[in-house]
């Protein structure tokens, strides 16, 4: 229920991530998601026999001092053929884990090929707008900045009113996604809200406690319409509360959320300036 809740009101915050998952979702999420799993698992594993190589005689321990800096007449190559050769008798099946992680590179390649896709789509439109405003701003700016900037810097003025008109239409395009997002966010978390809610009665027993027979069928979702009055209710407030805040994220909710928007961040630099170049 709170997941939903916040996918409800902050969703259309972090168009590019919820974007990335329905991506990911669509591309064969289950079996990529058996790869995250034992690579995390192989990545436990070699940090848990790096430990243990520390501590054993023989080891690591020989190589280190008791702070886990290095002794001064131990060169670093050494240290470092140490660990590499831990991590390589500790995995034990490398031909697996070289495709899980080539599966998962594949995955995210496509992820982004997919939204930069879907964001050429809206920017096309925007900057369509700018080149169409584009007579007209210069006809009222050009004047300006002539008159404000130093005759050696006029040569600017073509390329400067471009180039903003240029991401006022990225701007206009990031947040139309939002938008879109934003429904979209309310929508699902509004679906898991109202189902969430529902499990709960029925987990503690709750609407069998009640002795009306006609006010329990109210809480039956495959006879009953309250969890879509629920659904819609809660989706169509949060959408209006995400598209006319802004997209504001309140304090502290801010702080909590900061992982997810230092990764929305990341996507949308990614997308953005051809994040799926390393793929060609």
């Amino acid at each position: 229920m709170i997941f939903g809740a916040v996918l409800c009101f902050f969703g259309g915050t972090y168009v590019a991530s919820l974007a990335a998952v329905e991506a990911f979702l669509r591309m064969g999420g289950e079996r990529l998601w058996g790869d995250i799993k034992y690579v995390y698992e192989q990545v436990k594993l070699v940090g848990e026999a790096t430990l243990k190589d520390e501590e054993k005689a023989g080891g690591l321990s020989t190589l280190l001092k008791e702070d886990g800096t290095l002794n001064e007449d131990v060169p670093p190559a050494e240290l470092l053929q140490r660990r590499i050769f831990v991590v390589m008798v500790t995995l034990k099946e490398p031909g697996r884990l070289e495709n899980a992680v080539g599966s998962l590179w594949s995955a995210y390649v496509a992820v982004l090929a997919t939204l930069s896709l879907q964001f050429a789509q809206v920017a096309a439109l925007a900057l369509g707008m700018a080149a169409a405003v584009k007579p007209t701003v210069d006809l009222l700016v050009s004047p300006v900045l002539t008159y404000v900037l130093d005759p050696s810097l006029h040569h600017w003025v073509a390329s400067l009113i471009n180039s903003t008109l240029n991401f006022v239409a990225m701007c206009v395009a990031w947040y139309l996604m939002a938008v879109v997002a934003a429904v979209y966010a309310g929508l699902k978390g509004g679906r898991m809200f109202a189902d969430a809610a529902f499990g709960i009665l029925a987990d503690y027993g709750l609407i069998e406690k009640i002795p009306s027979e006609l006010v329990r069928s109210w809480f039956d979702p495959k006879t009953s319409y309250l969890d879509e009055a629920i659904m819609y209710t809660l989706a169509g407030f949060g959408i209006y509360t995400q598209v006319f805040s802004g997209f504001a994220i309140f304090f502290p909710l801010n702080i909590v959320l900061l992982p997810l928007s230092a990764l929305e961040w990341f996507l949308r630099f990614q997308i953005t300036f051809g994040g799926t170049a390393p793929a060609s």
